[in-house]
């Protein structure tokens, strides 16, 4: 397959090159600090609105008892009312800052594709792969303010560390890059197979195939190719590493690329592989 650089080379328009390509530039630290922080407040937004729809299901209840523990979601129960008023004007001032009608409604691998992001960037400055949800899960205010939202009555907000004055090079970016695009192909080779086996996607011979029907037909020596690259790839990760895993994780590894694309000059959601 030809890379955007290839196509754009070979475009051209009445005899003459219709466009020039343009290397992607690699993010500076303060674009990806920026982009760390708004991702780090929508997540805490994302986790609390949840609770917030709990509450409002009465699934959680809301106690004005000073004696309870501090913790988030007491025994999965209740919550003091003095921590839920202190999240929810944090809430209420997200809600009036960015854009979050979507949060609503989102599926399990879109929740996953926010995390993975910022698990992405979160290790682009320094820290080792997360993994978990325990990182978006705590009321502590020293964890709020790992969040970048206000904390008690303050109306500052707590920045990334100045401490962060390098990234992790770009090789290591792009190593890790080239890992996660193979587990994404991967995954979307195994729900190829799963399709094919369900009798939804057809096997043709290269005469018979038609790209209009890509969606419901494939050639034979294309899936051929798949399986050999498929068998590659496990042999180079170890099966272990490449699932089958739930939606929201699937969407953890998309958030990854995404995230590790866009710093290295892409557009948020590239995801092509």
């Amino acid at each position: 397959m030809k890379n955007a650089k290839q196509v754009a080379n070979a475009a051209t328009f009445n005899g003459s090159d219709d466009f020039e390509y343009i290397e992607p530039q690699v993010r500076q630290i303060d674009e990806i600090k920026d982009a760390l922080r708004t991702l780090s407040i929508l997540n805490w937004y994302s986790v609390h609105k949840g609770i917030q729809m709990q509450i409002e299901d009465e699934d959680i209840q809301v106690v004005d008892d000073p004696s309870l523990p501090i913790d988030l979601v007491v025994n999965g129960e209740v919550i003091r009312k003095d921590v839920w008023d202190d999240i929810s004007t944090r809430l209420d001032y997200v809600e009036k800052t960015f854009e979050t009608d979507h949060f609503g409604s989102r599926s399990d691998f879109e929740w996953g594709m926010d995390i993975g992001k910022l698990f992405g960037l979160r290790w682009v400055i320094g820290e080792e792969w997360a993994d978990d949800l325990l990182l978006l899960d705590s009321s502590d205010e020293c964890d709020l303010a790992e969040y970048n939202l206000p904390c008690g009555n303050s109306n500052s907000f707590a920045l990334i560390p100045e401490t962060v004055t390098k990234v992790r090079s770009e090789f290591m970016v792009r190593e890790n890059v080239e890992k996660l695009t193979d587990q994404v192909w991967y995954n979307r080779h195994m729900v190829l197979r799963e399709k094919i086996e369900d009798g939804i996607i057809k096997i043709v011979e290269a005469d018979n195939y038609q790209f209009s029907k890509h969606d419901v037909t494939i050639c034979r020596d294309t899936l051929k190719g798949a399986l050999r690259a498929a068998k590659d790839v496990e042999d180079l990760y170890g099966i272990d590493s490449l699932g089958p895993w739930t939606d929201l994780e699937w969407g953890i590894v998309n958030g990854k690329l995404s995230a590790l694309r866009w710093v290295l000059g892409d557009e948020w959601d590239q995801l092509d592989t």
